[in-house]
């Protein structure tokens, strides 16, 4: 026994060195973990203990629109075997994406077709129009992938997938997706953007000319109802449910405008450039996007109503790679969840709801689950 303990010594000594490296290593590694662990709260599919609470409000407006000092708002990532990630929609609660390469099922990343994708245009109810070897072509809800004969431009397509709307120039086309039948709206200056209201009933559409911007509210008819003239160069960034309001952007201010005049203006921070979504006619969201002054790019995301009052509810330090705000942020799950994309592809999920974490399993299911477990 001596002799062992003597050799054992007579080792330790001789790999000193490796042994103090090894434990500053593991020092280290833990001291990093833990450091991780209190600015990201994230949690791996099927880890939920099965005791947590599941209960959810059941709609976006139940949250109060005041921050409290104890409300948490939970990020989540999706796992996503293929990437970069080029869009996504629901299908209820059910979330599929595209890549360069296809489309897949998210949790299962099952592939619901594999080609290239040149570009693709997601509607917030699933259905999408995509180009693939200079072809375009329809998806709709039930995954039935059909050729789509017209060549398109700038399209989008409705909530409902009856109607692709497209533009080139001073003209709008209006195609139904069974008949193929096409409404042709002219304006009198060249179309910057369009947007489906999320009830499928109107399109608006943004005009631009010099600093002059025009906002129309078109039918599926191609009928113009309203319109306003504007005399700065405003940037249209999102459209109510009813198609009856919609929000402008100007540099860091925002602007929402109901046809008739400001509803809300609003500024953010002074270098930053903002992004918003409709919750709901009177709900919104918006993401502050920013540089700090060491040259980072950094994103706030806020809540507000129609009131003008608004609170911060976020931020993406969860988000290594922070916010792609090329690809459009969009609702899920009756609107507990914004889902947003990652810079080099990945897919995060934002719960609405406080102190509620937000978990895509493998399965393809959507759980909510509360930090506390139920009293017994």
């Amino acid at each position: 026994m001596t002799n062992l303990k003597q050799k054992l010594k007579d080792y330790y000594l001789k790999h000193k060195k490796v042994f103090i490296i090894f434990f500053v290593f593991i020092i280290f590694f833990l001291g990093i973990v833990i450091q991780k662990n209190k600015n990201i709260v994230t949690t791996q599919p099927n880890q939920i203990p099965s005791n947590f609470a599941t209960e959810v409000p059941n709609t976006f407006s139940d949250i109060p629109v005041s921050k409290k000092e104890n409300e948490i708002f939970y990020f989540n990532q999706i796992i996503t075997n293929y990437a970069p990630v080029t869009g996504y929609s629901w299908n209820n609660d059910k979330l599929t994406y595209s890549t360069l390469n296809g489309i897949y099922e998210s949790g299962t990343n099952n592939v619901v077709i594999e080609k290239p994708i040149q570009e693709i245009y997601w509607s917030n109810s699933f259905n999408a129009v995509f180009k693939s070897e200079n072809k375009w072509y329809l998806l709709n809800s039930s995954k039935q992938i059909t050729e789509f004969p017209n060549q398109l431009t700038n399209p989008i397509i409705i909530n409902n997938g009856t109607t692709v709307a497209d533009f080139s120039l001073n003209n709008l086309h209006l195609i139904d997706t069974k008949s193929l039948i096409k409404i042709d709206v002219n304006f009198n200056e060249p179309v910057d953007k369009i947007i489906f209201s999320g009830n499928s009933e109107f399109l608006i559409v943004a005009t631009k000319y010099g600093k002059q911007v025009k906002i129309y509210q078109v039918s599926k008819a191609g009928i113009i109802t309203k319109s306003i003239t504007y005399e700065e160069p405003y940037n249209l960034s999102s459209v109510s449910n009813n198609g009856d309001s919609f929000i402008l952007t100007l540099k860091n201010k925002i602007f929402v405008s109901n046809f008739i005049n400001f509803i809300i203006e609003d500024k953010f921070l002074e270098n930053s450039t903002v992004y918003s979504l409709y919750i709901d006619d009177v709900n919104l969201l918006f993401i502050e996007q920013y540089t700090d002054s060491l040259g980072r790019t950094l994103e706030n995301i806020y809540k507000s109503n129609i009131s003008g009052l608004r609170y911060k509810i976020s931020d993406s330090k969860p988000i290594s790679n922070r916010i792609n705000t090329k690809i459009p942020m969009m609702l899920g799950v009756s609107n507990r969840i914004l889902t947003i994309a990652e810079n080099k592809g990945k897919i995060w999920i934002l719960s609405l709801f406080p102190n509620l974490i937000p978990t895509y399993s493998t399965d393809g299911e959507i759980v909510f689950s509360d930090l506390k477990p139920k009293s017994h």
